[in-house]
């Protein structure tokens, strides 16, 4: 399968599907896999800024300290995955399902969940405080790090 990337440095990976791949390691810079099914893939310490990933199926992805800063990851299923230690600068993630996530220790400087749904995620991650949460759905499972102010995002009972 071949893996188009717009920063002129294609892949190919030996799989026929990216259900379950281990892309772990490897330079996805500008990646274009919008819409794609990846559903449990692994991106472990992948470099993947500014990668398109907008409505992607990643649920229970694995991205451990993977680099997506400037990735697009805005209306992705997202549900469960895994984004520890990762590098998530300037991330988009607006209107994404990001139930149950974990952003431990993850670097989300200025990211943008704008009307992300984060209800039960682990939102224990540095910058917290510079992302955009504008119209966020959060509920009483979801972890915010020691006091973090919830300005700006909408918590279940009021939607």
């Amino acid at each position: 399968m071949n893996i188009v990337c717009l920063s002129g440095i294609d892949l190919t990976i030996a799989a026929s599907t990216l259900r379950g791949a281990v892309l772990d390691n490897l330079n996805l810079h500008r990646a274009l896999l919008e819409a794609e099914d990846m559903t449990g893939a692994s991106f472990v310490n992948a470099d993947a800024r500014g990668a398109f990933f907008t409505k992607a199926n990643l649920q229970s992805a694995n991205f451990t300290e993977a680099n997506l800063i400037t990735a697009f990851l805005d209306s992705a299923n997202l549900r469960s995955a895994v984004f520890l230690k990762a590098r998530l600068i300037r991330t988009v993630f607006a209107e994404a399902n990001l139930r149950f996530a974990n952003f431990r220790d993850a670097d989300v400087e200025s990211a943008n969940f704008q009307g992300a749904d984060i209800r039960g995620a682990d939102m224990n991650c540095f910058q917290l405080e510079t992302a955009d949460l504008r119209g966020a759905v959060w509920d009483a499972t979801t972890l915010f790090p020691e006091g973090f102010v919830k300005r700006n995002l909408q918590p279940l009972d009021r939607m």
